[in-house]
């Protein structure tokens, strides 16, 4: 069984090489191919690939995105451009390569459709009380760090067709999912912006605020109109209010518009070692 590695890289001129051999000796009796994809660095990461890929073409590709997409982006490229049964997802910066071992044995040996790889760390006051506002629980302990089966891989892909693939997508779709406990220094946090994207509740709370802003200040011009109280600069204070509540309505229906048709979008720069010949 071959397996599939997706490393997304960007300015990793200094530990890309190191990578690359510390993975093929510990998959050394596992047989893979890696799947780079470069964020448009501005170091010489890419010619490092290219180097790579010259001296290993049986199994290794590269693919250079058009401009920087981030982290998220660059891992659903090199999804979509896996063929093979198992597919694992590697993050340089929060992981060691012995961990890719320790899911491939998992997920060879049980029933499970996907391995991740689970933070030590404990959540934090302003982690919490974001959770508190989803929809979905998402675990900011769970990292990019998986291997999965083509079931998954596939589910991820055409999730992306349709709404922006994150870090929260895997909880989203489903499937069974193993975790691992590792000691990790690398600190995740929440992105609020991309949890936006996957929460009704958290949309909800912003488009009441807003109509309850609207009220109060329809009330209080009534208020201001029939001199039924005396404040200075009651209009200020009123087109603070209502212009405060269309700020947040205008955010509120910007964001179910994104939910609707926020894709995972990229463009491909350069794409090397993708002959069939190969893999």
């Amino acid at each position: 069984m071959i397996l599939d590695i997706v490393i997304p890289t960007f300015n990793k001129e200094k530990s890309i090489l190191n990578c690359y051999n510390k993975i093929n000796e510990e998959l050394s009796n596992i047989k893979h191919r890696f799947i780079f994809v470069d964020d448009n660095s501005n170091d010489k990461t890419f010619e490092i690939l290219m180097s790579i890929q010259s001296k290993d073409e049986d199994n290794v590709k590269v693919i250079r995105l058009s401009k920087t997409y981030g982290k998220d982006t660059c891992i659903y490229a090199g999804l979509e451009n896996t063929k093979h049964n198992l597919v694992c997802t590697y993050d340089m910066d929060s992981c060691t390569v012995s961990n890719i071992s320790k899911m491939y044995e998992y997920i060879t040996n049980h029933n499970v459709d996907s391995v991740c790889m689970l933070t030590n760390k404990e959540l934090n006051i302003k982690n919490k009380l974001v959770n508190t506002l989803l929809t979905e629980k998402f675990d900011n302990n769970k990292t990019h760090n998986r291997i999965m089966k083509r079931t998954v891989v596939n589910s991820i892909i055409q999730y992306g067709k349709y709404n922006t693939f994150t870090r929260y997508t895997y909880d989203l779709i489903g499937f069974d999912t193993y975790y691992i406990k590792y000691d990790n220094k690398y600190s995740y946090y929440f992105n609020t912006n991309e949890l936006l994207k996957h929460s009704c509740k958290l949309t909800n709370i912003v488009k009441y605020t807003s109509y309850i802003l609207l009220t109060i200040s329809l009330i209080y011009l009534l208020f201001v109109i029939f001199k039924l109280i005396n404040i200075n600069n009651e209009l200020l204070l009123f087109f603070m209010l209502v212009f405060t509540a269309i700020q947040m309505l205008l955010n509120y229906l910007l964001n179910k518009y994104n939910k609707q048709n926020n894709k995972t979008i990229y463009f491909i720069k350069d794409k090397i070692g993708f002959d069939e010949d190969y893999l």
